[in-house]
C-alpha cells in the first residue's frame, strides 16, 4: 500500500511505527503531501515519541497506541509495508547509462541536481547545469564528484527539499586505502605464514 492509497482509503487503517526514526519519516511525508493534524497543524509538528514508544499507530489526522486500534477492529499496516519507504536495491556499480529522468544526483559537495535525459542535463536548484556526460561517477575528477543517486517513486514525489524520500539507489563507497605493511599482515594471516610484499 502507498501512502496516497492509505488516505484515499474509507477502511478504518492505521500505520504502525515502532521507532522514532519510522514516526518522523512518516511525519515528513504526510507533510510533503500537504497533510495537517486533527488541529490543523503541519505534521512537522514536533512528536511526543513516550507517549506511545514502541506501540504509536497514526490514523490520518491523530494517533495513538498499539492496542486501542487493535481492539476496535482497525486493520494495522506496519510502516515497513508501506511502498513509499521500501527502498530499492542499492547498486555498487553505476554510472551515466543508468541515470533516468527524474533522478537526484547529489555531487560531494552537497549539490543537487535532477537528470533530464531527454535533453542530456542535469538542472541544479539555483539554475545551473550540466551535461550528464561530464559528471563524474568514477572520481577521476576527486574534486567534484557524484556520491549519491536518488529515484521517486511517483511522479512529482521529489523535490529539491525531499527528493531522498524517494529512495537511494547508488552510494559511493570509498575504497579503503592500506598501508605495504598492513597488506603483509592480511596475508600472511591468510596464508598463515610471514609474506613479504616487494616494494
Amino acid at each position: 500500500m502507498t501512502l496516497k492509497e492509505f488516505w484515499e482509503s474509507k477502511d478504518k487503517l492505521v500505520i504502525h511505527c515502532n521507532t522514532e526514526e519510522k514516526i518522523e519519516k512518516l511525519c515528513d511525508a504526510f507533510d510533503v503531501m500537504g497533510k495537517k493534524w486533527r488541529d490543523g497543524t503541519s505534521y512537522k509538528h514536533a512528536i511526543d515519541w513516550w507517549i506511545c514508544k514502541e506501540e504509536f499507530c497514526y490514523y490520518k489526522d491523530t494517533f495513538c497506541g498499539y492496542e486501542r486500534y487493535d481492539l476496535s477492529g482497525y486493520t494495522i499496516i506496519e510502516f515497513d509495508d508501506i511502498e513509499d519507504f521500501k527502498q530499492p536495491e542499492i547498486k555498487a556499480q553505476f554510472g551515466i547509462k543508468d541515470i533516468q529522468t527524474g533522478d537526484f544526483i547529489k555531487m560531494n559537495d552537497g549539490t543537487v541536481g535532477v537528470s533530464i535525459i531527454e535533453k542530456n542535463i542535469i538542472v541544479y536548484q539555483d539554475g545551473g547545469n550540466d551535461k550528464i556526460e561530464d559528471i563524474d561517477f568514477t572520481k577521476n575528477d576527486i574534486d567534484y564528484y557524484v556520491i549519491e543517486v536518488y529515484r521517486p517513486k511517483e511522479n512529482n514525489h521529489c523535490s529539491f527539499y525531499n527528493y531522498c524520500f524517494g529512495g537511494l539507489i547508488y552510494r559511493y563507497i570509498p575504497i579503503p586505502t592500506i598501508s605495504i605493511e598492513e597488506a603483509e599482515n592480511i596475508v600472511s594471516e591468510v596464508k598463515g605464514r610471514k609474506v613479504k610484499i616487494e616494494r
